[in-house]
């Protein structure tokens, strides 16, 4: 087992876990109940990955640190004509989906 990741936020240890897992990748909380009782480094939450997944879980924490930027730039409602921010894939206003580009 190797240690992939620690922290003193339990939320940010707890929502990499999820994404381990999503991506089939097992792996183990250490520190969990310590550390809420002692906050120091030394008994921040860690996650543990076996060796032969540490090279797949080390992709997953890179892609979740440096998430891609998105470069989609506004759009325009093609139901309503209101102009929404790039990010969102539907409208605030009348819910209809941006059309495919």
């Amino acid at each position: 087992m190797k240690k992939l990741f620690s922290s003193p936020d339990s939320s940010e240890v707890e929502l990499l876990r999820n994404m381990l897992e999503q991506s089939g990748i097992i792996c183990e909380v250490r520190n969990g109940d310590v550390s809420r009782i002692v906050p120091a480094p030394s008994f921040y939450e860690e996650l543990w990955v076996s060796d032969e997944n540490y090279a797949k879980a080390s992709e997953v924490l890179s892609s979740w640190r440096r998430p891609t930027p998105s470069t989609a730039g506004s759009w325009t409602c093609p139901a309503c004509g209101e102009v929404i921010e790039g990010q969102f894939s539907s409208c605030w206003k009348c819910g209809a989906h941006r059309e495919p580009a």
